[in-house]
């Protein structure tokens, strides 16, 4: 029974990610805000226990990155491959492996605090002409 209705899900999952290529295809000017609403949450929600040392922020930009770029390019979305959620889940997972591959290879900064004069700076030979 319940392979049956894990089966009666993917043909679902598979029939909504049709459903949203098609709208994308069609140039559905509205479709990227619908896929926002209905897999953003979900997909976050995966990949937040992935990159425990990325912030929340950062992994929505991706989500929502890649949800645009499936809007703007869905003919690279083959719905009969994956459905939808996969997709993106993957592209997500990929943009932030990229991210943390960006970050390890810029050098780290470390920051220099202010010196504090307590009297104009002066050198040695000037100091000894004053006390003379």
């Amino acid at each position: 029974m319940a392979l049956d209705e894990e089966r009666e899900g993917e043909a679902g999952r598979d029939d909504e990610s049709r459903r949203f290529h098609a709208r994308a295809l069609a140039g559905d000017l509205t479709v990227s805000g619908a896929v926002w609403e209905r897999y953003y949450v979900p997909i976050v929600r995966q990949l937040r226990p992935k990159f425990p040392v990325l912030d929340e922020e950062e992994i929505g930009d991706a989500v929502t990155d890649v949800i645009f770029h499936f809007a703007e390019r869905p003919a690279r979305f083959d719905p009969g491959k994956a459905p939808l959620d996969r997709y993106l889940l993957m592209a997500a997972r990929g943009d932030l492996l990229n991210l943390l591959q960006k970050r390890k290879r810029q050098p780290t900064l470390v920051p220099l605090d202010p010196v504090a004069h307590d009297r104009p700076a002066r050198n040695t030979v000037q100091e000894g002409e004053e006390r003379e």
